[in-house]
């Protein structure tokens, strides 16, 4: 059993945490960008290759731009310096420079006429460099370097029409990117691609409104990026708390009020944890309304409202006065009494064809809880005794065994209401009750002992007139006896 209650009460938890993390996510829409690789068309810093040495070309685009030296010692005379470079094996320069050659020549001079500053090779091609001596030590002097560069590709940042390079993302690394970015993307933000998203009327310059697909190799993750390439991903997410919302025929859906129309919300959740609702699909209906401000300017009564299904329904309405409650109500107010009665108001109808619920005030001279013990409220009259009939056949007031039943009223519900507050209230209906037994079981058993009894003079007797002519009681239709006056007809 214990087992039982503990995994009941774990039940019950878990449902409260979900409730409440349905209850935390916000209408919000997604804002998309794109990273792509791209040249910046800035070229590197100038590479450095010694002799034997092999450089490739990292990026589309690379060049040769000189020497680092206009020429280098060999030793001997008549010795002449070469340099050979060789691109995927094949040879692509062959310059020398003799020592006592015409006058401003220079190897790097040479070099140049031979088209070295001009060429360029593309990714993957890689260049080899042979400095030489054709005499004497082969190994030249000076250092001599072959000097390269790059074109420099960066990753572009793309959202609307804004895009920009981004610093510390040579050779497109993306690190940085999505550390700036991860938590905004959901665990599968292929879910973002598969369904259209609203724009909710909104204008941003925040982000694309569409997943980007052009050079899209997929959603953004930390990669390395090459040339041509691109991820796409959440840029912002832009937040609508304002914007209204509702459960409809078992959906989330919120609704446009602009045109009316209702469109589904599904729930995401973020890398970071932040849970949001976004619009995706359109409905085929539509509302009658959006807010309770557009029923209240269709219609004169203020009391209505638009409802969850986005019709304009009366708070309370109604087909018939029963939906009410029908009820009576006796209510104390600024030292006046009243009957309140609830009725149904088909003058105006919502779109429902529902009328509303209305009460209708009428003044009365008291009401029940307002008498005192051993009294009754006529509405017309006020508080009056309750009369009792003793075991001595006498007419006494206040509350006693053998009750007499009070006398109708003409007041508004036509009935007159039992006295004292709701504690005795009870007490009084069942004195009531059996009093009436009482009278009937009297006039059932002991009417032929009254049979030798003083005629009463017609004139007391004759009930059409609505009162007891000996002593001027009002007799409400149907009464049998005077009972003010303590004697039967």
């Amino acid at each position: 059993m214990k087992k039982l209650i503990f995994i009941l009460s774990l039940l019950i938890f878990l449902a409260n945490l979900v409730s409440a993390t349905n209850d935390s996510c916000v209408i919000a829409r997604p804002y998309f960008g794109s990273v792509n690789c791209e040249e910046s068309g800035d070229w590197s810093k100038e590479i450095s290759i010694g002799d034997g040495e092999k450089f490739e070309c990292p990026v589309p685009n690379c060049r040769i731009n000189g020497l680092s030296v206009d020429d280098f010692g060999c030793t001997g005379f008549g010795t002449t310096s070469k340099v050979n470079i060789k691109k995927n094996g094949a040879t692509i320069i062959d310059c020398h420079n003799t020592i006592g050659g015409s006058w401003g020549d220079s190897l790097s001079a040479n070099c140049e006429s031979n088209g070295l500053s001009e060429k360029t090779f593309n990714g993957g091609e890689v260049i080899e460099v042979d400095f030489s001596c054709n005499l004497g030590n082969p190994e030249p002097e000076d250092n001599p370097k072959l000097l390269v560069s790059y074109r420099e590709i960066k990753l572009k940042m793309h959202y609307d029409s804004g895009n920009n390079f981004q610093s510390g993302t040579e050779m497109c690394n993306i690190n940085s990117v999505w550390d700036s970015y991860k938590n905004k993307q959901l665990s599968d933000n292929s879910l973002l691609k598969s369904v259209s998203i609203d724009n909710m009327g909104t204008s941003s310059d925040k982000g694309l409104s569409s997943v980007p697909s052009e050079k899209m190799i997929g959603d953004l993750r930390p990669s390395q990026l090459h040339v041509g390439e691109g991820y796409w991903f959440v840029y912002d997410w832009v937040e609508r708390p304002s914007l209204i919302s509702s459960e409809y025929k078992g959906k989330d859906v919120w609704c446009n009020a602009i045109d009316h129309s209702l469109t589904q919300l599904q729930e995401v959740n973020t890398k970071g944890n932040n849970c949001y609702l976004i619009p995706t699909t359109k409905l085929s209906e539509k509302g009658e309304c959006c807010s309770s401000d557009e029923c209240k300017g269709l219609y004169a009564n203020k009391a209505i409202l638009c409802t969850d299904e986005f019709k304009c329904g009366f708070e309370k309405s109604c087909l018939s006065d029963y939906d009410c409650g029908a009820t009576e109500q006796c209510q104390a107010e600024s030292g006046k009494y009243y009957l309140v009665n609830s009725y149904c108001d088909k003058s105006e109808l919502d779109d429902y064809g529902k009328g509303s619920c209305k009460s209708r005030k009428d003044e009365v001279k008291c009401c029940s809880d307002s008498c005192s013990s051993g009294k009754f409220c006529d509405y017309e009259v006020g508080c009056k005794d309750v009369t009792y009939l003793t075991s001595e056949g006498k007419i006494k007031t206040g509350v006693g065994s053998e009750k007499i039943t009070p006398e109708e009223s003409s007041s508004i519900t036509g009935k007159a209401i039992g006295s004292g507050s709701s504690s005795t209230g009870g007490i009084i209906i069942l004195i009531i009750f059996l009093i009436l037994i009482g009278v009937t079981v009297y006039y059932s058993y002991f009417r032929k002992r009254t049979e030798s009894d003083v005629l009463i003079p017609k004139e007391i007797r004759d009930v059409g007139s609505g009162y007891c002519t000996s002593c001027g009681n009002r007799l409400v239709l149907g009464s049998k006896f005077c009972t003010k006056c303590g004697k039967k007809m």
